[in-house]
């Protein structure tokens, strides 16, 4: 009910109303609550373009089937979700070497700015930068820039890898994820060499 009263609105839905908002036309629909909220009852009424599974499941293997016939896409709770799994994975890192990130070079980087900035003219004479410039410039980024940077290539590397498998097998944006993840679980063995075959 927190959106009742929300500017533009034209009309409020409650709890109960749920099935009747997942039917309404639109471009994409986000299902984020619930899952199997999208199933073999209600996935032909479905008329969003896109779906994406921002929670766990939110589809039943009976509506995707549907929803895949009627050309809709599906962006999997695996791929769109991987985002806090993802930064949990750096907080374990952190935490097994107990050390932030960044602290070990960021003197380095910060001297390492200053000596470029430094040495920057512009037409002959020394860059004249105000001091908060100079200061975000040699700063550098924070532990949390550093975690957002991180995310942010590791998804969009996981997006591009999982296009590519999908046009490359021809199969739904699921099961290129699956068939990724398959692959990444092979390499490690692979590398690892396995002791008990």
């Amino acid at each position: 009910d927190s959106l009742i009263g929300f500017p533009g609105a034209t009309k409020e839905y409650h709890g109960s109303d749920v099935r009747n908002i997942l039917e309404l036309e639109c471009d994409i629909l986000i299902p984020a609550a619930f899952q199997q909220v999208v199933n073999k009852s209600n996935a032909e009424n479905i008329r969003a373009r896109i779906i994406c599974e921002a929670a766990n499941g939110p589809l039943t293997p009976y509506a995707e089937d549907i929803l895949e016939k009627k050309n809709v896409l599906i962006v999997p709770d695996l791929l769109l979700n991987a985002g806090g799994v993802t930064v949990s994975y750096f907080e374990w890192l952190k935490n097994l070497t107990n050390v932030r990130f960044g602290r070990l070079n960021r003197n380095w980087e910060e001297s390492k700015q200053r000596l470029l900035l430094d040495s920057c003219t512009y037409g002959g004479k020394p860059l004249q930068l105000d001091e908060d410039t100079m200061e975000k410039i040699i700063k550098g980024p924070t532990e949390k820039d550093i975690v957002h940077s991180g995310l942010e290539e590791t998804m969009i590397r996981a997006c591009a890898e999982t296009l590519e498998t999908a046009r490359e097998k021809q199969c739904s944006l699921r099961l290129a994820t699956y068939v990724n993840a398959l692959n990444r679980i092979q390499e490690y063995y692979d590398q690892a060499g396995l002791l008990f075959l």
